[in-house]
Parts: C-alpha cells; sequence; structure tokens
C-alpha cells in the first residue's frame, strides 16, 4: 500500500475512521501515485458516499484536478488553488492541520509565482510587480529575504541612474527630469534602506527649481516678446523710409531727365551734366545707397545680435541653476551604496 501523505496522517489521527471509507481513501490516494485520474477521482467519490463531509475526500478530489501524484507537488505549484471546489470543502470541513496544510500549498502558488516574476523580469517595473506578489505571503518561507532583494535591485538601479546622470547630463530640464523620476521609483520602496530620505530630497529639489526654471524662462520669453515687438516697430519705420526714399528717387530721375535733355539742347556735342544735373544725380545715388543700405543691414539684421544675446543669457542662467543642484541638492553621495562610502 502507498505511503500515507501527511494530510492523510493527520487526519486519521484527528478521528478515526470506518474501515470501508479508509480502504476507499487509501485506494484512492494509491490510484493518484499510479497516475490513475479517473480510478482515483472514482475512489474519492465513493468515500464520500460512505461520508459526505469526509475532508480527505475532497483534498484527494483536488488532488486528483490537478493531477499530482504525492503532496510535494503543491510546493512547486503555479496554478491558483483556494478558488477550486474541492479545496474549499476540504478547507471548510477539515481539521485544523489540514486548512494550515491547505493554506501552506495556497501560499506555495502566490510564492512561486513570485519567484517566477522575478525570475522574468527585466524592468523596474517588473521587479515591482514581483515584490508586490511575495508581499502578498510575506511571512511565508522567505518571502522577505526575496522583498528586500527586490527592493536592492532597484535602490541600486537608482544609484546608477543617478551616477550616470551626473555624468552625462548638461542642462537643468535633464536634471529635474532625473530627480522626478527617482522620486518615483524610491518611493515604490519606501521601506528600503533611506529611500525615503532621497525620494524627499528629489521632491525638494523639484520644489525649489522647478520654481526657479519656469521663472526663468518665462523672463526671457518676455524678454523675446520685447524684442520682437520692438523689431516690428523698427520693420514699419524702415519700410516707411525706403518707400519714402524711393518715392523721392523716382522724383529726382525725373528731374535729372529733365535736366539732362534741356543741356543736351544746348550742348549738341557735350557729354557733360550741368551743375544742376550733376547735383540731381549725386542726391539721386545717396538715396539709392541709402535704399540698398537699408535693405541689406535693416533693423533685423541688427535685432539678431540681440536674440543670440537673450539666448546666452538665458542658457547661462540655466546653466547656473544646475550647477546649483549638483552642490546644494547632490543626493548622489546620501546612496548607502559601498563604493559610494569608501
Amino acid at each position: 500500500m502507498a505511503k500515507k501523505s501527511s494530510a492523510q496522517k493527520s487526519a486519521q489521527q484527528a478521528a478515526p475512521k470506518n474501515t470501508n471509507l479508509q480502504n476507499l481513501l487509501d485506494k484512492g490516494f494509491s490510484s493518484l501515485e499510479n497516475e490513475n485520474w479517473e480510478e482515483a477521482d472514482k475512489f474519492f467519490e465513493q468515500a464520500l458516499g460512505e461520508d459526505e463531509n469526509e475532508p480527505l475526500a475532497y483534498f484527494g478530489k483536488l488532488m486528483t484536478d490537478m493531477k499530482y501524484r504525492t503532496e510535494n507537488e503543491f510546493t512547486a505549484n503555479l496554478t491558483e488553488i483556494s478558488s477550486n471546489e474541492n479545496y474549499k470543502k476540504a478547507e471548510s470541513l477539515g481539521d485544523t492541520a489540514l486548512k494550515d496544510k491547505l493554506n501552506e500549498y495556497s501560499n506555495y502558488v502566490v510564492y512561486n509565482q513570485a519567484k517566477q516574476a522575478l525570475d522574468a523580469a527585466n524592468s523596474v517595473e517588473g521587479i515591482l510587480e514581483a515584490k508586490a506578489v511575495f508581499a502578498k505571503v510575506a511571512d511565508f518561507l522567505d518571502a522577505k529575504a526575496y522583498m528586500d532583494q527586490c527592493g536592492e535591485i532597484i535602490y541600486t538601479y537608482a544609484y546608477e541612474t543617478v551616477k550616470q546622470g551626473y555624468e552625462t547630463l548638461d542642462n537643468t530640464d535633464s536634471y529635474l527630469a532625473l530627480y522626478k523620476a527617482m522620486s518615483d521609483t524610491l518611493k515604490n520602496i519606501a521601506d528600503h534602506r533611506n529611500s525615503t530620505e532621497i525620494a524627499q530630497k528629489c521632491d525638494e529639489t523639484l520644489a525649489v527649481y522647478d520654481e526657479k526654471i519656469q521663472k526663468i524662462k518665462s523672463d526671457f520669453k518676455e524678454k523675446k516678446a520685447e524684442l520682437e515687438h520692438n523689431l516690428f516697430a523698427e520693420k514699419k519705420k524702415e519700410r516707411d523710409k525706403i518707400n519714402e526714399l524711393k518715392q523721392q528717387s523716382s522724383n529726382i530721375s525725373l528731374e535729372l531727365a529733365d535736366a539732362k535733355n534741356k543741356f543736351a539742347l544746348s550742348k549738341l556735342f557735350s557729354d557733360k551734366l550741368s551743375p544742376e544735373a550733376q547735383a540731381l544725380k549725386d542726391k539721386l545715388d545717396e538715396i539709392n545707397t541709402e535704399i540698398e543700405r537699408l535693405t541689406n543691414e535693416g533693423a533685423e539684421n541688427e535685432f539678431k545680435k540681440e536674440f543670440v544675446k537673450i539666448d546666452i543669457e538665458k542658457e547661462r542662467a540655466l546653466k547656473k541653476s544646475y550647477t546649483d543642484i549638483m552642490e546644494n541638492y547632490n543626493i548622489l553621495n546620501m546612496f548607502e551604496i559601498a563604493e559610494n562610502r569608501a
């Protein structure tokens, strides 16, 4: 006859069974060991015919549902069992020992699922999901140790991310984004090491510098807007001036042509201009030169220099702000990492 399971032994010790019932249970568990699932289920059904409140018969039917040869297979199980009707019956009718055993096997399911999730995790989110599953059975086996392992993985990831950020980032927006990400990450492991303290430092940095950065950007945006307004006004003046000069040029061109005609009639064989025509020509050249200057070297070119100057000033202000973050709100040295404390 097959060796009795721990559940069978505890049930037998708790309350003696009639010989026929015990024989049916023994045959059922023996059939399970031989992987005769249908035969096992038949014996357990017959046992329930002897006593419809026999918890071991329901336990045996649970093992039949799972197609387990022995109880030990529950320790590697990944399939949820607490919703199984035979599980519920066995738990409801069983003694304390059987209830504890069933609860242990149910905890194994969650525990094994958590270990599988941790093994498959390749991101912070995956690690957090595994940690959350371990938390459901925190007092079972070494679940707390695994939870701590998950926390340490994420804590080390945060440290390495900050370290890399300090080496590569070069603008305030990137630093603030880094601090926001680290705050969110470390709050997920608030109970691990000094994660809460670092997250609070990140939030403090964000509160101080987010407002500062927004003000810097706002101030320089206003400066640019004012400069653009002035540029628009100057360009209008410039266009009006060019139009005025073009009109003068047109008028003088007509006068010059008239003066040339008059002088040509009196001096048929001369290619010189009269003093009046020469004066008009000089004035015309002067006006055309001014039109060309305003067209090629107008207000827009001058204002471009001012726009560049504003951009440079803005970048200096922003650079100073992220330098201040490094000096006053450095979180790298807050991490309790061995290499960092060496």
